[in-house]
């Protein structure tokens, strides 16, 4: 039983710390994009 709820837990660990890589890259796409055009810097 508690095995499993590490099992569990450490699945949503992942997932939540795989989601923050996601934002990450989606910000810097997102900055590469939109942020530096605007400030005159070519990508």
């Amino acid at each position: 039983m508690v095995y499993t709820h590490d099992k569990i837990h450490h699945k949503e660990s992942n997932m939540k710390d795989l989601l923050i890589v996601v934002a990450i890259i989606g910000l810097w796409y997102l900055m590469q994009a939109v942020i530096l055009p605007k400030m005159g810097i070519s990508t």
